[in-house]
């Protein structure tokens, strides 16, 4: 098996999909892989392998999926198709996941993905994302449907996902739900990935020109200010205000101290007060509507919090805006470190004693 991938590959791969799938049906049929071969597109190397007895786990797995009777196959549309696993129940990792969804949205024709993509979504969602998702007016849920936006965001109670597809849409099913007589094949699909240490990506990366550092980003929130105005939920002006938020943390998990705490928004209110800057201390709790949580940080000119989910919430300030992020002892983490490509300004503070 011979394989050629260039820096193009996914216009090449995108455009010719319907005929690669013809011949990937048809080769199988007699396949037998003994070797591959690699050529890479700058010639600088290759990469050659035999297969242990002729035969492939993916090279099985196919076979028996063509000869199954039961194998069905969805091939209306193009359907984008991801699984979130359990860490997909912290917001901060189901959010790095949808963002990606999101750029593939708005960029279908970067990776050549057909307009039905964005229409027909599918969530395999672990049970306690899928129980986050269940909460209408939860942050996974409203985040969702703001990627999503203006496409509805349904809960499936279908147990076939051939079933599933035949109603179209956007549907979050819990994982293990799903039950077929046989393999589910579809026809042309999108699953996608996520960026590490990061949300979104710059225009540069993404051959795009202009001075925002992340037109993805802009345009998350200005889909959320839509979502705003149409629940007449007063969004406000463009920008920031003379506004510190301190992000804090229910529970004793990775927090401060009673009297730490009390020092240091007393300190906080000394400097905005000096200053003539409004203070915010808002604490996330459990099933905080996720409007609400956008609201909280939405027009601040500067964050500050310990490194948790809650600070995923500060994507949604103005570009330009400070993220100060609080290491525990000993502790520190990347995640945020560059304001999750979201045009946040950067800095951090590490405690040097602990409790």
């Amino acid at each position: 098996v011979n394989g050629t991938m260039s820096g193009r590959h996914r216009n090449e791969f995108g455009a010719a999909n319907s005929e690669c799938v013809k011949e990937l049906r048809n080769t199988l049929k007699d396949a037998d892989f003994k070797s591959f071969t690699f050529h890479f597109a700058d010639g600088a190397k290759k990469i050659k392998g035999d297969v242990p007895n002729g035969k492939t786990k993916p090279y099985e797995a196919l076979q028996q999926m063509l000869s199954d009777k039961d194998t069905t196959w969805i091939e209306k549309d193009t359907w984008t198709v991801m699984t979130l696993g359990q860490s997909a129940a912290n917001i901060a990792h189901y959010a790095g996941r949808l963002v990606m969804l999101l750029h593939l949205f708005l960029h279908r024709d970067l990776y050549n993905i057909q307009r039905s993509a964005a229409s027909n979504v599918i969530l395999f969602a672990h049970d306690a994302a899928h129980s986050n998702l269940e909460v209408a007016n939860g942050w996974h849920y409203g985040f969702t449907q703001a990627v999503l936006y203006p496409e509805e965001l349904h809960g499936s109670t279908n147990t076939s996902l051939a079933a599933v597809a035949a109603d179209g849409g956007a549907h979050f099913v819990e994982n293990g739900d799903v039950q077929e007589k046989g393999p589910v094949c579809f026809d042309t699909a999108v699953l996608p990935s996520f960026l590490k240490a990061r949300n979104f990506l710059p225009a540069h990366e993404i051959g795009e020109n202009g001075a925002a550092p992340s037109p993805d980003a802009d345009k998350l929130r200005e889909i959320v200010r839509k979502m705003q105005k149409s629940l007449n939920r007063n969004a406000g002006t463009d920008g920031a205000r003379k506004r510190l938020v301190l992000l804090a943390r229910a529970g004793n998990r990775r927090g401060f101290d009673s009297a730490s705490s009390q020092r240091l928004n007393d300190m906080l209110g000394e400097i905005c007060g000096a200053r003539k800057w409004e203070l915010a201390v808002v604490t996330t709790k459990k099933h905080m509507p996720f409007l609400e949580q956008v609201e909280s940080v939405q027009h601040s000119a500067v964050a500050i919090g310990i490194h948790g989910a809650n600070l995923v919430n500060t994507m949604f300030m103005p570009s330009g805006a400070y993220l100060v992020e609080v290491f525990p002892y000993a502790f520190s983490h990347h995640m945020y470190e560059n304001g999750l490509g979201a045009g946040l300004r950067y800095a951090s503070y590490t405690l040097t004693t602990r409790v």
